[in-house]
C-alpha cells in the first residue's frame, strides 16, 4: 500500500503525513521501477550515453504500469522540459523520449512545448531537498490550458519531488484540472514498485 498522492509506502494506503501537511500540486504519482539496478542503468545509459532504446524501454514499462491502474488515463502527455542550455549539451530530452514511448503505447498525444523551463539553475543531482526547492523557484512556465483535460507530466527519475512540484504547479496555474506525474523510476524503493 502506498500514499495515493506521492507513492510513499503507507500501511493504511492513505495519504502520508507529508502530503497532508504540504500537499503537492500534482494529484498522483505513478512510477513502475525503483531507481536501482537495472532500471538506474537504463536511465543513465539514456541520459549520459544517448542510448535512446533505453528510453523506449522505460516508456513501455511506464505505459504498462499506468494501464494497470484503476483510474482513467489523462488526455495529454507532457514531458518534463530541459532548459535550452542542457538540451544543447545533451542533444535530446530524455523525458521526451520516455514520454513518446509511453504515450504511443497508450494512444495518447504528446505536447512537448506546452511546459517550458525558463532557467537552468544548478544540476539537481547532488542537492538536498531544500536546495532543490530553492533551485526551482520560478523555473517553469506553462499555458494557457483552459479547457484542457488531465495531464500526465513525464520524467525519468522522481527523487525528492521538487522538480515535479514546480512543474505541476506551473501546469495548474495555467489551468490544468489534474496533473499526474509519471516517472520511469523513483529514488525511494516502494513495496508496490518492483525493481524492474
Amino acid at each position: 500500500m502506498a500514499c495515493p498522492r506521492c507513492g510513499t509506502p503507507q500501511p493504511s494506503g492513505r495519504c502520508c503525513v507529508d502530503c497532508v501537511v504540504r500537499p503537492p500540486p500534482f494529484d498522483a504519482l505513478f512510477a513502475p521501477c525503483a531507481y536501482d539496478a537495472p532500471a538506474d542503468q537504463l536511465v543513465r545509459g539514456l541520459k549520459f550515453q544517448g542510448t535512446l532504446a533505453h528510453g523506449r524501454v522505460l516508456g513501455l514499462l511506464l505505459a504498462a504500469h499506468r494501464r494497470a491502474q484503476a483510474t482513467p488515463l489523462p488526455t495529454l502527455v507532457v514531458p518534463m522540459p530541459l532548459h535550452r542550455e542542457r538540451f544543447a549539451e545533451r542533444g535530446f530530452n530524455q523525458a521526451e523520449v520516455i514520454a513518446r514511448a509511453a504515450a504511443g503505447a497508450l494512444g495518447l498525444p504528446v505536447r512537448s512545448g506546452l511546459l517550458q523551463r525558463l532557467r537552468g539553475g544548478a544540476r539537481q543531482s547532488g542537492l538536498g531537498a531544500a536546495a532543490r526547492r530553492a533551485n526551482l523557484q520560478g523555473a517553469f512556465n506553462a499555458g494557457p490550458l483552459a479547457g484542457c483535460g488531465p495531464i500526465a507530466l513525464v520524467d525519468d527519475v522522481f527523487t525528492t519531488g521538487s522538480t515535479a512540484r514546480a512543474a505541476a504547479q506551473a501546469l495548474k496555474n495555467a489551468g490544468a484540472p489534474r496533473v499526474e506525474v509519471w516517472a520511469a523510476t523513483r529514488a525511494l524503493a516502494m513495496e508496490d514498485s518492483p525493481i524492474c
